[in-house]
């Protein structure tokens, strides 16, 4: 079940990609004032489950434990945008998709018993990692030391939020967890507020002398991609809930799946909708993506059986 569930949420998480690098790369360039508005939307749909009795108060050393975890997703969050705001995407996206699995594994080994992988499950985990590094490379493949750096960072922050949560889905029921995590990732939005990037966006936002024309479109586009990524989040989470301690690593280890929907995704809209995207798509680089395909899915067919 739990890979069912991972598979539909990275494809989420595709269409979402797509959309936050359109409004990153344009109408909200700044990435704390963009990371800002996240952990706002968090908030606002974790609030709806307090009504509907879904929040228990867990243990303080859980309570601590689910508040660092969304803590850390959300910094994450903002060293991901940053990191595409400034460098290519070809550099960092193939280094944090390959680092973050095995960050994650490592982090099990280290503070688990749990992780006894046969020789297949590695076999799995070797296909899916780097299926999904090579799917998620450009045409332009190149790293700097600062590309590097930034792209360790980031799958260390994702994937300690990653395991943190895990441990508070095993002591705690799965909305109620959720909630106290998206409670941590709302703390640290909330610090946001101390950049002038942050007051900037937000007077841009609020006030109607400050909008240029056409900028309800950006603001519709993005709050309906939040929507999504809302979407994707829970479904994600829900896999990390049900999935074996000891598999955790392979939850990320599916990111490859996100990069097959972003490419179709924008494969079609290169096809019927040359207005909104436009991309080349060479014979080469459609070698590449079905033999990334082929391998993630020899991984996928291995983890099944």
């Amino acid at each position: 079940m739990w890979l069912i569930v991972a598979v539909v949420s990275h494809s989420l998480f595709g269409i979402v990609a797509l959309l936050d690098r359109y409004l990153l790369s344009g109408p909200i360039q700044n990435p704390k004032f963009y990371t800002f508005l996240v952990g706002m939307l968090s908030i606002t749909f974790a609030l709806l489950l307090i009504p509907l009795g879904f929040v228990d108060i867990p243990e303080f050393s859980t309570l601590l434990v689910a508040i660092i975890a969304g803590a850390l997703r959300l910094v994450a969050l903002f060293a991901f945008f940053s990191a595409l705001r400034r460098f290519e995407a070809s550099r960092v996206v193939p280094a944090i998709g390959g680092f973050l699995p095995i960050a994650i594994l490592l982090l099990t080994l280290i503070f688990t018993r749990e992780a006894n992988l046969g020789g297949l499950d590695i076999l799995a985990f070797a296909l899916l990692v780097g299926g999904s590094i090579l799917v998620s490379m450009e045409k332009r493949f190149s790293v700097t030391q600062a590309s590097i750096t930034i792209s360790f960072i980031t799958a260390f922050l994702f994937a300690s939020s990653f395991f943190l949560a895990k441990f508070v889905y095993e002591v705690q029921p799965f909305w109620s967890g959720f909630f106290w995590m998206l409670l941590g990732g709302f703390m640290v939005a909330l610090l946001f507020l101390l950049f002038r990037e942050t007051k900037e966006g937000i007077i841009k936002m609020f006030y109607l002398k400050n909008r240029r024309k056409g900028s309800f479109v950006p603001m519709f586009i993005f709050f309906l991609n939040q929507g999504m990524g809302g979407l994707a989040f829970v479904l994600q989470s829900w896999a990390i809930a049900l999935v074996p301690f000891g598999l955790l690593a392979f939850v990320s280890a599916l990111e490859g799946v996100k990069y097959i929907s972003l490419f179709f995704i924008a494969w079609f809209l290169s096809i019927y909708f040359p207005s909104i995207l436009k991309e080349e798509i060479s014979r080469k680089i459609l070698l590449q993506k079905i033999l990334s395909i082929i391998i993630i899915g020899a991984g996928l067919l291995l983890l099944a059986v």
